[in-house]
């Protein structure tokens, strides 16, 4: 029950279509460890583009950029999160 392996497990089956599983792998995780930097950026990932939990994504990238900034600039994340924020304030995002 390692989290982050499992994050990498999610992430695969994401890439390879199994949307189904990746979902249940990552969810599982996040349950695991959501303070697992690698967790937290797959979690956001599979949830955002697949539309389902957003708000527990952006909850999860909300505290990778906390907790881990670095590897969250180095993931798009911050970019993302800022991009998200100007949106919800009716600015256009340059």
């Amino acid at each position: 029950n390692d989290a982050g392996a499992m994050a990498g497990l999610a992430e695969t089956l994401f890439h390879q279509k199994k949307t189904a599983e990746a979902q249940t792998t990552i969810s599982k995780a996040f349950e695991i460890d959501p303070k697992n930097a690698q967790t937290q950026w797959v979690f956001g990932l599979i949830m955002i583009k697949t539309g389902q939990n957003i708000g527990k994504a952006l909850e999860a990238w909300e505290a990778l950029n906390r907790e881990s900034p670095d590897f969250a600039k180095q993931v798009g994340v911050t970019k993302t999160l800022e991009t998200v924020k100007k949106m919800r304030e009716g600015k256009q995002p340059q």
